[in-house]
């Protein structure tokens, strides 16, 4: 791990502060997800789901940023927290609390979107189950109505 000078220190701040910001707009979405599934509005789910995509952009954009600053080799911020000079443990310290509580949060938000998503799979389910047990018209009788009957096609052979 390499040691970071007190300019690097401060560029680092500031990439946890934006990692901060895009988890907090993650948790937003999907609280908002969460909501519009609640009230049943599917037709907005897609800007939902855009907003995540610019979210996960923007946390791929950081991620190359603390790869420039640490290098390949990763390096934890307990690490960086041990090593660091005054005053950047105690900031650094404070960065891990709240990305940690962020973190915890989305963990819950995913786990109830697993729910609702399996409960939502478990309702498609019973009603394609349902749909099922309707036979599908095989054919139409002569008067141009479906039918349902298990004839097959009768082939005359004219040579008999």
């Amino acid at each position: 791990m390499a040691t970071l000078d007190p300019r690097s220190l401060a560029r680092l701040g500031e990439v946890l502060w934006g990692y901060r910001r895009a988890l907090d707009k993650l948790e937003f979405a999907l609280t908002v997800q969460l909501a519009l599934q609640d009230q049943q509005r599917a037709d907005w789910n897609s800007h939902v789901a855009d907003l995540v995509d610019e979210i996960a952009e923007r946390i791929g954009l950081l991620d190359v940023e603390r790869t420039v600053l640490l290098g390949d080799e990763p390096t934890s911020l307990t690490e960086l927290i041990d090593t660091a000079p005054e005053p950047w443990p105690a900031l650094l310290g404070d960065h891990q609390t709240e990305l940690r509580a962020v973190g915890s949060r989305i963990d819950e938000l995913m786990r109830r979107h697993h729910i609702v998503l399996d409960e939502s799979r478990d309702a498609i389910r019973r009603l394609t189950d349902s749909l099922t047990t309707f036979e599908s018209p095989t054919g139409y009788d002569r008067r141009g109505l479906t039918t349902n009957a298990s004839r097959s096609s009768i082939l005359f052979d004219g040579t008999v």
